[in-house]
């Protein structure tokens, strides 16, 4: 038998009570419904990440045919057009990819808190940079990346105190 150190009462009693409330905070998944939500929120937009390095590295080569003609022949003759911006916002996409799945992960596990501020950085870059392929893919791929974002960066600041380090 236990006892209190300041008022010496049983100690027994009470240690049982209190790993039957331990057990039932364990399984409850209530206070954690804010990180799973961010983390679904980041693994969609890096799936809208993909669409964008996928777009930006096809976009990055333009491929225009011109024709001349002269007196013998009519032939054509195929200029291309490399556009580094896009192949950067392509790249960005894919770096966008790679992070925000660490990122996910990261928020799902509750560990590393600054690492998933990291990648959720990374995802903000590839959505602004997605306004260099035009206004509508901006619309489509990069306002979502956003607005997810910021929805998951707020969850996740907000539940700093569960993650583990």
């Amino acid at each position: 038998m236990k006892y209190c150190q300041e008022c010496g009462k049983k100690l027994e009693n009470i240690e049982e009570n209190t790993s039957i409330i331990k057990t039932k905070e364990g399984m409850n998944h209530k206070k954690y419904r804010l990180l799973n939500a961010a983390g679904t929120l980041v693994i969609i937009a890096t799936i809208f990440c993909l669409f964008i390095g996928v777009v930006a590295i096809g976009l990055s080569w333009e491929h225009t045919g011109h024709s001349y003609e002269n007196s013998y022949y009519h032939s054509y003759e195929d200029y291309y057009y490399f556009h580094s911006e896009k192949l950067m916002t392509g790249i960005f996409g894919l770096f966008g990819l790679i992070f925000g799945i660490i990122s996910g992960v990261s928020i799902y596990t509750r560990k590393m808190f600054s690492l998933a501020l990291v990648g959720l950085g990374v995802l903000f870059t590839a959505a602004v940079s997605s306004a260099t392929l035009g206004i509508g893919p901006f619309i489509v791929l990069g306002l979502p990346i956003l607005i997810m974002g910021t929805i998951s960066t707020v969850f996740t600041c907000i539940s700093t105190t569960k993650f583990s380090s």
